[in-house]
């Protein structure tokens, strides 16, 4: 599961999320080069640019948009539904 977003949300999204899979299913995408806000969690999968993204699409399409900016929100989700 990949959860779109690094930020505040994405950390609640990832709450939630962490006890439904394990912390090697589990990946997170920022390509804006910002640092992450996921505190909580000891969180190594971090992907950083759309092609890694895409890698990890085509072995698994399951994702979770976790960004409030509606605008961002839909890039993202059509992004991700290109693979």
């Amino acid at each position: 599961m990949i959860i779109l977003g690094a930020g505040g949300h994405a950390n609640e999204i990832l709450d939630v999320l962490s006890k439904c899979f394990s912390s090697e299913e589990l990946f997170l995408f920022d390509d804006t080069g910002a640092e992450t806000k996921i505190s909580n969690h000891q969180f190594s999968r971090l992907l950083r640019s759309v092609l890694k993204l895409e890698e990890v699409l085509k072995h698994n399409p399951a994702f979770c948009v976790a960004v409030g900016n509606p605008k961002i929100r839909h890039k993202l989700t059509e992004l991700a539904l290109r693979y």
